[in-house]
């Protein structure tokens, strides 16, 4: 493994690989940064990643990205990992139109994070702080209209 682009997407000798079957915070988004540094921390540079290729799945993405499960040497599973830590949604799987894949029921299953109604990831710790800022501006606001 050469290096992490971000939760969804490394670098390798092969070429860029698109993690199969999730998705996880773009560059600039909450939670993005998480996303990487788990994918760092289970990847290293230099490290041997397992790139598995499904039958019945695509090659590539539409931006000529490998399409692979992506496993560490040490047989972690790095998209599960992602969907455990809620860091990720399973998405682009027989759910919404794309090939099935042997992953999909246990990544639905582990799934933590969600879709915002604009299709962006938002993990755990970002709705949390999304919660708490709505509700200190909900008791600011019901501050004011009491004076």
């Amino acid at each position: 493994m050469d290096w992490v682009v971000d939760g969804d997407t490394i670098e390798t000798s092969d070429g860029t690989v698109r993690i199969i079957g999730i998705d996880a915070p773009e560059r600039g988004v909450c939670g993005y940064a998480e996303a990487a540094a788990l994918v760092s921390s289970l990847l290293n540079k230099g490290d041997l990643a397992i790139l598995e290729l499904p039958e019945g799945q695509n090659d590539e993405d539409r931006y000529g990205r490998m399409l692979r499960h992506v496993d560490t040497a040490q047989g972690v599973d790095v998209g599960l990992s992602l969907l455990t830590a809620g860091l990720a949604v399973a998405r682009y799987d027989s759910t919404d139109g794309y090939p099935a894949h042997l992953r999909e029921t246990d990544y639905h299953a582990a799934q933590v994070a969600t879709v915002a109604a604009d299709g962006a990831v938002t993990t755990v710790a970002c709705k949390t702080a999304a919660d708490a800022a709505e509700q200190a501006r909900i008791a600011a606001e019901q501050q004011i209209n009491h004076r």
